[in-house]
């Protein structure tokens, strides 16, 4: 298992979110940013929360704010942001856009973890790039699928050491934990409940 002292939380906000309309992790969820409760849920545990977004409106959580350093290469440019920005050893990335991720499936994910590999959720067969443990050792294989326009997180997940942690009973006791809300359709329909 990952130590927690060894892990700091970054998370992926807003970006070119052309199915929302507007940039996803400012949307308002119940009148509030939908970026704040997963920032919330990352503090309960607790772990130090950065922020990577080229927009400045996100300096109102008053959270470190990096813009990615590889522009126009969605999550990936946004992963080796994160590991180049980072002062620990293992990055726990996160989209902003899993407004309802609790405190429990997060620490699920923590104490399942695999020291030096990628540590990724995993639900009905698939992972989630965007709910997952990293380790800094694998920058330079990221740079070199970066540079090869390489870009599909599932694939490069695939081609490293990895460890799948299964969050179908995290998902049976919270079935909304590991939901993306990811067009203005959904968030509409998220808004009314």
């Amino acid at each position: 298992m990952v130590a927690l002292q060894d892990i700091e939380a970054f998370v992926l906000a807003g970006g070119k979110s052309r199915r929302m309309g507007e940039d996803k992790g400012l949307a308002l969820l119940n009148g509030s940013p939908m970026i704040t409760s997963v920032i919330k849920s990352l503090q309960s545990i607790p772990l130090e929360v950065k922020l990577i977004s080229a927009n400045p409106d996100y300096n109102q959580f008053y959270l470190p704010l990096y813009k990615d350093s590889i522009q126009n290469k969605g999550p990936m440019g946004g992963l080796i942001t994160a590991l180049e920005q980072t002062s620990a050893p293992y990055v726990l990335l996160m989209g902003c856009d899993m407004p309802f991720i609790t405190k429990k499936a997060i620490s699920h994910l923590i104490d399942n973890s695999k020291e030096n590999k990628i540590t990724v959720a995993g639900t009905n067969g698939y992972i989630n790039p965007l709910l997952a443990i990293y380790p800094k050792s694998i920058l330079p294989e990221l740079k070199e699928h970066i540079e090869n326009d390489r870009l599909k997180m599932q694939d490069f997940i695939s081609s490293q050491d990895h460890h799948i942690v299964k969050m179908d009973e995290i998902e049976k006791t919270e079935p909304t934990t590991l939901t993306n809300i990811n067009s203005r359709e959904e968030l509409d329909y998220w808004n009314k409940q």
